[in-house]
């Protein structure tokens, strides 16, 4: 029984192994080896950023907004405000063009990248005022604390 056994077991093995080869086998092949190049050189890029990492906190004067956004251009930042929300957006739109002569080859790849972030700002945000400044890969968004109105209570 046991050299039934082994004699399955050797056939499971190499059927699993030329299963293995045949799958390198059609990989490797021209067509399909680009495409899968493709992909792995994709997976090395860093990805743009998804979710945008921020710190929020209140000073007497302000609510301060900071994001990280490293490997980010100035140019490729959009903010936008209304009431009680400040919208942070990221897009990337880049066009990659490669030739290669010696195969004959021409390639044009067009890739867009976006996210965007909503903060909640505890109080009606004032249209003057709101600054924006970007250095270093850091985002800091300055917003005039509005100052609240006492109201006394009649008897």
């Amino acid at each position: 029984m046991s050299s039934d056994n082994n004699k399955l077991s050797k056939n499971l093995e190499n059927e699993f192994n030329g299963l293995i080869k045949s799958m390198n086998e059609f990989i490797s092949e021209n067509p399909f080896k680009r495409i899968f190049e493709s992909l792995d050189d994709l997976l090395r890029e860093p990805l743009f950023i998804q979710q945008i990492p921020i710190r929020t906190f209140e000073t007497d004067k302000e609510y301060v907004i900071n994001a990280e956004l490293p490997g980010v251009k100035r140019e490729q930042i959009s903010l936008e405000f209304f009431e009680h929300y400040v919208t942070i957006s990221l897009n990337n739109s880049e066009i990659i063009e490669e030739s290669n002569d010696k195969q004959q080859t021409y390639q044009k790849m067009h890739t867009f990248q976006q996210a965007s972030r909503t903060v909640h700002v505890p109080y009606k945000i004032p249209e003057q005022n709101v600054t924006a400044t970007f250095r270093d890969g850091l985002l800091d968004i300055r917003i005039p604390r509005q100052q609240r109105k006492r109201i006394s209570i009649q008897e």
